[in-house]
C-alpha cells in the first residue's frame, strides 16, 4: 500500500493485499475519530470500509481507495474502486444474510446500514463504492425528547415516531398515529413501513417523502390509514408538514403559519401537501404530539432541566390516558 496517511485527513491509497486492507480500516479509524465521530459511528464507518475493500481485492484487480471529508466538514467519506466483474446481482447482494465475501465480512447490507449514506455503481467494468459517515448533531444545536406509550390497559401502541440527525447539521423528526386498524390486526406494521421509508429517504424533499409514505401504507393494506407531522431542522430553515390529526406546537416567537391538512397516508391523501418553511429562529422548540395528547402549550419547568425531562413533564400534564399517546420535543 502506497502513499501514509497525511496530516490533512484525506489519503489515496492502492490495496492489494489482506494487509493493506488492515491498514486502510486503521486509517479510516484514525480519520474518524480526528474529525469528531464517535467511537462507535467510527468503529462502524471502519467495519463498513473493511467490508468493501476486502471484496475490492477478493473479487477485483487494481483496487483503489481515496478518503476525503465530506463537503461541509463534518463528516468522513471513503470511495472504494476496483476493475473486476461487478456484483451480479445488486439488489440480492444487499439484502441480510447474503455476505458478497463467502460467509467472510458482514455483507453490503450491513455495510449500507453501518453508514449513513452508501452509493454503489458496478457493471462488467468494476464496481465503484462510496460510503459516507457523518458527526451526530451537537445537543447545544438541536435536542430532543421523547415519550410514547399505549393506552392504559393495552399492550401495543398504535403511534410511532422516527428522528434521524444527518450531515452533521441537520434533523428530521416525525410523529405517527396508526389509527384503529393497529389494534384490529394486533400489530403496528403499518407504522413499521413508515419507519421503513422514512430510513431511507429522509433526505429526500418533504413531499416526495409523503408520498413514498402513502405507497407504502397503500401496499400494506392498511385502510384505515396513518397520520403524520414532519418537522427538517437544517441550518438554513425550518420545513414542517401534517397529513391528518398530528399537531405541532411552537414557541417561545415562533410562527409556523401551517395551512390545515385533512386526510390520511394510505386513504385519503390530499392531492395538495401543505409545507411550511421558515428561516431558523434563534431559539426554538417544536413539540409534535399524536390526540393521545390534549392542549399542548407551554408549561413551566425546574431550571436547567433536559429537553427530555421538560418532554415527560409535557406528556404528563397532557396525555390522555384512554389512547395512545406520543409527544416529541425538538428545542435548540
Amino acid at each position: 500500500m502506497n502513499n501514509p496517511y497525511g496530516s490533512e485527513g484525506v489519503g489515496f491509497f492502492n490495496i492489494r493485499e489482506e494487509r493493506d486492507v488492515f491498514d486502510v480500516t486503521n486509517i479510516a479509524r484514525k480519520l474518524a475519530l480526528d474529525i469528531g465521530l464517535s467511537r462507535l459511528d467510527s468503529g462502524l464507518f471502519c467495519t463498513a470500509t473493511s467490508e468493501i475493500a476486502t471484496n475490492a481485492i477478493r473479487y477485483g484487480v487494481d483496487a483503489k481507495v481515496v478518503f476525503r471529508l465530506c463537503k461541509n466538514n463534518k463528516g468522513v467519506e471513503v470511495h472504494i474502486t476496483d476493475r473486476g466483474g461487478g456484483i451480479g446481482d445488486l439488489n440480492r447482494a444487499m439484502t441480510d444474510g447474503h455476505s458478497s465475501a463467502q460467509s467472510y465480512g458482514i455483507g453490503l447490507g450491513a455495510a449500507k446500514r453501518s453508514v449513513d449514506e452508501m452509493e454503489v455503481d458496478t457493471g462488467s467494468q468494476g464496481t465503484s463504492v462510496i460510503l459516507r459517515k457523518y458527526k451526530q448533531v451537537p445537543s447545544t444545536d438541536i435536542d430532543f425528547g421523547v415519550v410514547s406509550f399505549p393506552a392504559v390497559d393495552n399492550t401495543m401502541n398504535g403511534d410511532g415516531y422516527f428522528i434521524k440527525s444527518y450531515h452533521g447539521d441537520s434533523v428530521l423528526a416525525c410523529v405517527m398515529d396508526g389509527g384503529r386498524q393497529c389494534y384490529q390486526t394486533g400489530s403496528v406494521e403499518c407504522v413499521h413501513c413508515v419507519n421503513a421509508v422514512l430510513r431511507d429517504n429522509y433526505t429526500r424533499p418533504l413531499n416526495e417523502i409523503l408520498q413514498l409514505c402513502d405507497e407504502s401504507v397503500k401496499r400494506a393494506g392498511y385502510v384505515d390509514g396513518i397520520s403524520i407531522a414532519i418537522v427538517r431542522i437544517t441550518p438554513e430553515c425550518v420545513e414542517t408538514t401534517i397529513v391528518g390529526s398530528i399537531q405541532i406546537f411552537s414557541y417561545p416567537d415562533v410562527v409556523l403559519d401551517m395551512e390545515p391538512c385533512t386526510g390520511l397516508l394510505g386513504k385519503s391523501m390530499p392531492e395538495k401537501i401543505p409545507i411550511t418553511c421558515i428561516p431558523r429562529p434563534p431559539e426554538f422548540n417544536f413539540s409534535l404530539y399524536s390526540d393521545g395528547l390534549v392542549n399542548v402549550n407551554y408549561v413551566a419547568i425546574p431550571a436547567e432541566s433536559s429537553v427530555q425531562r421538560f418532554t415527560e413533564i409535557l406528556f404528563d400534564h397532557h396525555a390522555k390516558a384512554d389512547d395512545d399517546s406520543t409527544i416529541l420535543v425538538l428545542a435548540g
